[in-house]
């Protein structure tokens, strides 16, 4: 993620941003990059309880030059859940309590769910 996301991540102290390395590959982030140009609403929760909606999406950055492939990157929003309900992309979502999350992690490193099939580094640290 690029540094400046990460510094404006910080600023929300429940966000769990990794510092080093990709995040867990069950971000909004990584799932716009399938459908490009389409936005990606997710309802996420974390180990230790908290829960966010994530709203992402591709941008098309300039090619370096004309037969050079295109350049797509995503960008990723986060908001607690408690406010989710106050913007636009929380409508007609179940953001409720009960509402069934997508389980995440910070990224696989530091991530407690060891049974987790997206999985793509060993942890290190004991759940």
């Amino acid at each position: 993620m690029p540094r400046a996301t990460r510094r404006g991540a910080r600023r929300c102290r429940a966000w769990r941003c990794p510092r080093h390395g990709s995040a867990c590959p069950l971000w909004a982030v990584y799932l716009a990059l399938q459908s490009p140009a389409a936005l990606v609403r997710q309802l996420v929760e974390f180990p230790a309880g908290e829960r966010f909606l994530l709203i992402a999406r591709t941008v098309d950055e300039p090619g370096p030059a004309f037969p050079m492939p295109r350049r797509l990157a995503s960008v990723m929003l986060a908001c607690n859940v408690l406010y989710a309900d106050q913007t636009v992309y929380g409508e007609g979502l179940d953001l409720g309590s009960a509402a069934k999350a997508v389980p995440v992690g910070p990224n696989c490193r530091v991530c407690t769910r060891m049974d987790c099939a997206y999985r793509q580094e060993d942890p290190v640290i004991d759940a």
